[in-house]
């Protein structure tokens, strides 16, 4: 076979492009005996570590590069700029580092639809780089398409004194007649300046078969259908991964095109990454952040002296055991080189809770940490629950530490600002993640590209259960795990393994999915394009809390994108991890929110100040509440089932709670009733050895923590807790034959050995005693859970449970006419047994009476049955009409009309909302887009209706917002934002464009279903679970809040500008009974530069909105004909033809026939009014409506004889 490299290769990272899946190309490429390739990725390097680590793992040769879009200018964002391609590839880490340099760049500071670089500074970053002309989509081919060969040739030759010998023109003949056309000249513009030829074959998939699944895939990311003329698609069906021997036929009489693909490859000095042998990186130390302390003392002695300085604050007396462990663990952060971590954690969370930002009592293992909750990087105290400091630190396993910290939703951001500001912008970032084609949306998209009915592949969607693959739902694999069984070599516990992942895919296989497969032919072609399809990555977004904190910037070591406004790299959380960068978890918690607010409420109220370090954790009336089931809103403890444990297990500790978040899950859950009972009756509970007592003791004999596992290892066997987190580790990772060398050691001990663990016989443990309790540890070990993070959740479920206890109202809602009977009585009670007044605000509503004012009663007979108005129109609709238009304390009239209006309203968001998920159908857009001004205008009028409402809301004013999200809704977001969006839906190719309506279409729409939520419960459920899929519930999904960056008073200004001249174009039409359907030319005359930059960003929606044929905007009256109709509006006039409006010749034809009918009925009039008989013996009001016609047609009849009079 004739050696060949490939050098243009797009992965399924060239999003909704490449087909050439990362796992599939290794497979390929050892197949097939290839040594090397290149990855190429459409302007983004995704995929450039996971690709060489999975060449390094099977031995491969890789080289990193990136198809880059560019333009003259990256800073130039007008619309029209130009979008070429250039090929870079890494001949050294020097070069990475170049192309990871360009490759942000383009999106930090040149994105414009697409991440854009531009010459210049390509040219200042050339430096290790090899560069390709790129295929038809750069700039030497598309100037010879356009017939400039001197151009095509200068800029070669531009790039030759850049690149020198790295500068290489790329040839590639795909069968197109463009390739046709350049080829010869690409060569001949070669030899003229003696640069270097490369043969490249553009691939998007691997094997030429897969043309029509990337087919599909472009139509998915364009949103067309095969059947579309107009979409995108390639030209012929060669893009795929040809073999040497092909590409030399190809390229037969350039043969040096072929060699110098070996050429390229030999050119690449070093490999660009630090990986080991298996394909893992080595962390580079030198990215790791560092901590400066104020006062110029070092990291450790900082550390340390706060540390001692906090323990007095979290502990009265400081006993040798709170000093051993302090000294402890300070030895071993020091000594492992984590001061600085430690620190920087603790700067952004104590920075947090000096702003008032919420923070949370901790998560995960570092809650085991005294030096973190001396220093108040945590809030449990780790001495008192046998927290472990070797489950999150362990001297024997060097690796990072990693707090996750919980912060209040609402204030999050402020906090990953602080740290941005800290430690510079360029260091810090988010980090990017990735939506992929999952099962079900997969079948839907490539039916509807394939033009299968939506009903069909609904009905095949509805067979899967959303969780397992198309490949399991086929029963696909299990073929290859019977195989497997039948080695006869395989030991009990692989075979074990192996029985039980047959079981799994057996329950998954769908016989019902598989008869849609092998009887529907239609079908079937469905689901294999869905095989080969599910799984492709489909869009970016960012991960939900991690921040990655650099030393060094972040862009000279890690690729960049963009995800809205928001910076992420381009490497994922567990790849910024691997280099070597800091990666931070800021999680938001709403619970942590929704008690601040309570805790401000309470002060506000009560003037008391909820203090739990002096409540402390022992308050019984809590565990009263918990007991009782009455665990709504109780953080972690609000599912039914978790309410049943919580009344059987009545909780009277906080161990409980730790013990009953740490079992109530898949797995524990079977221990359960043991654990109950042996609470219940712990005179029953027998442990194996005395030696197991003290350390089950407060979970009744029943293992439930890791940590439980560690200390046996360490009490019985003489384990360090290091060594025993090692063996922890290895069983819930199910490490056969390290399992088997620790049993021995367990039960026996190394000691003769030269060993440090004196093993479970040395205590007088019988052997097969301690080999039980090994087994019994084995087995729960990995179901076993972190206690440290159930402690530090068990703490935030006690104090939601104090508060709910003790303050659990408010507010009161009640009627006017109660007040003596009920409510005084409540407030003199609540001052008599509790010495408080029982609420702060007592909210009256008034009476609901019939249409006339009457109070409804049974004796009139006007009472309406709420259950009859429901059944007919919908709880919501009855919701909205009790409480639109009313007043607190006012009474309301009841109108059935009012409530058909509420269910056209109902209609009116649901209608809206199914046209946003038609155009959003195959289709998910995470991140925010470039916008365009109108949808920064209802981007900002949400923004200031969401400020309103919570203001209303807040001052029990509910009619008055109810009211502004209705108006919201109906006018500004339905019949204005959705008309102007649909020209760039249905009338133009600008996907961009697109992407930006849909993704604010989608936002708006959500966070207008929040406010309107606790009106109309049930709709706004409904369609918020449809809509997305990213919050479980409307019901407890965050409250939008107001947002400076979304506050767009020019964009406002702009479009209001133009709806002001849309309504005024409307009316004119409408006194002049044009029917929309006539369009017309519209002028738009201004002198403002600014006025005329409004309409011409706008033309596309303000067309056909103004009934438009063209639109034409200029700076004076030039051409515009005197009898032009005209609307004026502030800074501009609009100038509409009159004969365009009215074809006069009809006019004046229909004019003609209305003035000769009203002439007959003026005669008619007249001769009855002059009859004598009609005028005296006709009723007195029948002569009046005669003379009342009289008059009206006379008037009527001058009024057409004016305007024929103006035609004429």
């Amino acid at each position: 076979m004739t050696d060949f490299v490939h050098l243009h290769v797009h992965t399924e990272y060239s999003l909704l492009d490449g087909m050439a899946k990362v796992e599939d190309l290794m497979d390929h490429m050892q197949k097939n005996g290839i040594d090397t390739c290149a990855v190429t990725d459409h302007g983004n390097m995704y995929a450039s570590l996971y690709f060489a680590e999975e060449c390094k793992k099977r031995g491969f040769k890789y080289i990193i590069g990136c198809e880059l879009y560019v333009t003259d200018d990256m800073y130039d964002h007008r619309y029209g700029t130009k979008t070429e391609h250039i090929v870079l590839l890494a001949k050294n880490k020097t070069g990475y580092k170049n192309i990871v340099k360009l490759d942000s760049m383009s999106y930090i500071d040149g994105f414009y639809g697409k991440p854009r670089t531009d010459y210049k500074s390509i040219k200042e970053h050339h430096e290790g780089v090899i560069c390709l002309s790129a295929c038809l989509a750069g700039r030497i081919p598309r100037l010879l398409m356009e017939g400039n060969y001197e151009g095509a040739k200068a800029f070669a030759k531009e790039m030759q004194d850049v690149f020198g010998e790295d500068f290489y023109i790329e040839l590639q003949d795909h069968f197109l007649p463009e390739d046709r056309q350049v080829l010869p000249q690409l060569i001949q513009i070669a030899r003229e300046l003696n640069i270097q030829m490369v043969a490249t074959n553009d691939v998007h998939y691997i094997n030429k078969e897969d043309w029509e699944a990337q087919d599909i895939l472009l139509c998915i990311q364009t949103k067309k259908t095969l059947a579309d003329p107009k979409r995108m698609k390639f030209g012929t069906h060669e893009f795929y991964m040809k073999s040497g021997d092909e590409m030399a036929e190809l390229f037969k009489d350039v043969p040096e095109a072929i060699t110098n693909t070996r050429a390229i490859a030999n050119k690449i000095e070093e490999e660009v990454f630090d990986l080991d042998k298996k394909g893992n990186p080595i962390r580079d130390t030198s990215l790791i952040p560092l901590y400066t302390p104020d006062d110029g003392s070092t990291p450790p002695d900082y550390l340390t002296r706060l540390t001692w300085e906090g323990l007095p604050k979290r502990y009265k007396e400081i006993t040798p055991e709170i000093r051993q462990r302090a000294e402890y663990e300070l030895g071993i952060i020091i000594k492992m080189g984590f001061a600085d971590y430690f620190l920087i954690v603790w700067d952004y969370i104590n920075w947090s809770r000096l702003h008032g930002i919420p923070v949370g009592p901790g998560r995960g293992s570092g809650v085991g940490s005294i030096v973190a909750y001396s220093i108040g990087i945590t809030d449990v105290d780790p001495l008192r629950y046998d927290l472990i400091f070797e489950r999150f630190l362990n001297p024997d396993r060097v690796s990072m530490p990693d707090f996750d910290v919980d912060f209040c939703t609402k204030r999050r951001y402020e906090t990953i600002e602080y740290v941005r500001q800290k430690y510079k912008p360029t260091n810090v970032a988010q980090i990017v993640t990735f939506g992929t084609l999952a099962s079900r949306a997969v079948i839907k998209d490539v039916g509807r590209v394939m033009g299968v009915p939506y009903s069909e592949t609904d009905k095949v969607a509805k067979l899967m259960d959303g969780k397992s693959s198309i490949r399991e739902l086929l029963g696909l694999k299990i073929a290859g795990i019977e195989k497997k069984l039948q080695n006869p070599d395989l030991n009990a516990e692989d075979r074990k393994d192996l029985e039980k992942k047959l079981a799994d895919q057996k329950s998954k296989r769908n016989s019902e999915f598989i008869a849609v497969y092998e009887n529907n032919e239609e079908l079937h072609r469905v689901i294999d394009m869905g095989l080969k399809l599910e799984g492709t990555p489909k869009n970016t977004s960012e991960h939900a809390a991690g921040v990655v904190i650099c030393r060094k910037v972040l862009s000279d070591n890690v690729p960049l994108a963009r995800n809205g406004d928001d910076i992420v790299t381009q490497f994922d959380m567990k790849e910024v991890e691997a280099v070597g960068m800091l990666k931070m978890d800021f999680l938001a918690l709403t619970t942590l929110t929704d008690m601040q607010n309570t805790l401000q409420y309470i002060k506000e109220n009560y003037g008391i100040d909820i203090d739990f370090h002096e409540i402390g954790y022992d308050v019984p009336e809590a565990y009263q509440l918990i007991s009782s089931g009455d665990t709504d809103a109780v953080f972690q403890l609000e599912q039914g089932g978790m309410k049943k444990f919580m009344k059987d297990l009545q909780p009277n500790c906080l161990e409980d709670l730790i013990a009953g978040i740490s079992l109530y899950r898949p797995g524990p859950m079977d221990f359960i009733p043991k654990y109950i009972q042996n609470k219940h009756h712990p005179e029953g509970i027998v442990y194996d050895t005395p030696y197991l007592e003290p350390i089950l003791k407060n979970s009744y004999g029943v293992i439930v923590y890791q940590e439980q596992v560690m200390q046996i290892f360490q009490h019985l066997a003489g384990y360090s807790l290091g060594q025993a987190d090692l063996v922890r580790r290895a069983m819930a990772k199910k490490h056969l034959d390290e399992l088997m060398a620790q049993k021995n050691k367990f039960i026996y001990g190394d000691i003769e050995n030269g060993g440090n663990i004196t093993g479970c016989v040395s205590k007088g443990i019988p052997a097969d005693v301690a080999a039980k309790i090994f087994s019994d540890m084995e087995s729960f070990a990995s179901y076993a859970f972190n206690k440290s993070h159930a402690a530090a959740y068990a703490v935030v479920a006690y104090r939601t449970a104090y508060l709910k206890y003790f303050y659990p109202t408010d507010v009161l809602v009640t009627g006017y006419d109660i007040i003596f009977f009920w409510v005084i009585r409540m407030i003199f009670s609540g001052y008599e047994q509790m010495g408080e007044k029982p609420f702060k605000t007592v909210l009256f509503h008034g009476l609901v009476r019939d249409s006339q004012g009457r109070k409804m009663s049974k004796s009139l007979g006007n009472g309406i049955d709420p259950l009859e108005i429901i059944d007919k129109y919908g709880a919501d609709a009855l919701r909205l009409t009790l409480i639109t238009g009313n007043a607190p304390g006012n009474d309301m009239r009841f109108y059935i009309e009012r409530v058909e209006a509420s269910r056209n309203f109902a209609n009116k968001v649901w209608n809206a909302s199914r046209f946003i998920m038609m155009n959003m159908e195959g289709k998910e857009i995470t991140e925010q887009p470039a916008l365009e001004p109108v949808d920064k205008w209802i981007l900002s009028k949400l923004n200031s209706l969401i400020k309103e409402v919570t203001d209303n809301m807040e001052n029990f004013e509910l009619g008055i917002a109810v009211q502004k999200v209705y108006d919201f809704i109906w006018d500004e977001f339905c019949d204005w934002y959705i008309e102007m969006v649909k020209p760039r839906l249905y009338n133009s190719d600008n996907a961009d464009s697109q992407n930006a309506a849909l993704w604010t279409l989608k936002h708006v729409l959500i966070d207008a279903l929040k406010l309107l939520h606790p009106y109309m419960p049930f709709i706004t459920e409904e369609i918020f679970c449809t809509l997305q899929s990213e919050e479980e519930s409307i019901m407890i999904s965050a409250w939008p809040v107001y947002k400076e960056e979304y506050a767009f008073a020019k964009e406002e200004k702009e479009i209001e500008t133009m709806k002001e001249a849309i309504r005024g174009i409307r009316n004119v039409r409408t006194s002049m009974n044009v029917a929309p359907s006539r369009k017309a030319s519209v002028y738009v005359v201004s002198e403002n530069a600014d006025i005329r930059a409004i309409f011409e960003n706008g033309k596309l929606f303000f067309a056909p909105l103004a009934y438009a044929s063209e639109v034409l905007i200029q700076a004076d009256k030039t051409g515009i004909a005197d009898d032009a109709v005209s609307v004026v509006i502030d800074g501009a006039t609009l100038y509409i033809p009159f004969a365009e409006l009215v074809d006069i010749k009809q006019e004046i034809e229909r004019l003609e026939k209305e003035e000769k009918r009203l002439g007959g009925e003026i005669a008619r009039a007249n001769g009855m009014l002059n009859n004598e008989k009609f005028t005296s013996k006709a009723p007195a009001q029948k002569v009046a409506e005669e003379r009342e016609k009289l008059t009206k047609y006379t008037q009527m009849l001058e009024k057409v004889q004016e305007r024929l009079a103006q035609l004429k």
